[in-house]
């Protein structure tokens, strides 16, 4: 759902950018290397989910309900998506790289984050 997705963006803005960036584990453009623009897409899909929990919680939620409008306007995000993607499997290859690599901080903070009872999605290896 859209709350797991934004819950989800949340955990990896909040708990591993800002944990990676806070704990001194690695350099600023590695930052930006591995985690993309994934701040812009949160702060693109918080509203929305705004706007959609406002029709569920003012029980305006019917069979006439049109939600298209709110998804309408995501479409123009696909840009931003498309930066994301494109990163991703270069990202990817630079994670494996750098949990071979001895770096004691980035191993504990790893852990930590394994046991962080915010991560909602699937567990890292």
């Amino acid at each position: 759902t859209e709350v797991t997705y934004v819950t989800n963006l949340g955990v990896m803005v909040d708990a591993f950018v800002d944990g990676l960036r806070k704990g001194m584990v690695m350099q600023e453009a590695e930052i930006g290397k591995l985690f993309s623009n994934v701040g812009e897409l949160l702060a693109l899909h918080r509203p929305a989910l705004r706007e959609l929990q406002k029709l569920i919680d003012k029980d305006l939620w019917n069979s006439r309900t049109c939600i298209g409008d709110i998804f309408v306007q995501m479409a123009t995000w696909l840009p931003k998506y498309a930066v994301y993607i494109n990163n991703y499997d270069q990202a990817g290859r630079q994670l494996d790289e750098m949990k071979s690599t001895p770096n004691s901080k980035l191993r504990a903070f790893l852990e930590t984050m394994e046991a962080d009872d915010r991560w909602v999605g699937p567990r890292t290896e």
